[in-house]
């Protein structure tokens, strides 16, 4: 249906935005508050691949030293989300 149809594209372009360099980009021209919600989808997505598993720590660690820098409010709430998604998991109360 729809929802796996959206899974499988939007892995689909998440992965072309590695590819092409969106994650290596200097830090002010990226949202940390936005990257976390990137992993947080792909921590919680069961088609994600193993690679971008392994990316979530990476992005996990540049960002923790520069979550109160910009954006203050939400990056961290964000960050804490990231390091416990299992909460907006559809398995988390199974």
């Amino acid at each position: 249906g729809w929802a796996k149809t959206i899974t499988t594209k939007s892995l689909q372009a998440l992965e072309e935005l590695w590819q092409q360099g969106d994650f290596r980009e200097p830090l002010n021209r990226r949202l940390a508050f936005r990257e976390f919600g990137t992993t947080i989808g792909v921590q919680v997505n069961d088609q994600a691949n193993e690679a971008w598993k392994n990316r979530v720590d990476d992005i996990h660690n540049l960002w923790l030293p520069h979550l109160y820098k910009r954006d203050k409010d939400i990056s961290p709430v964000m960050f804490c989300t990231s390091l416990r998604p299992g909460v907006v998991s559809r398995h988390y109360l199974q």
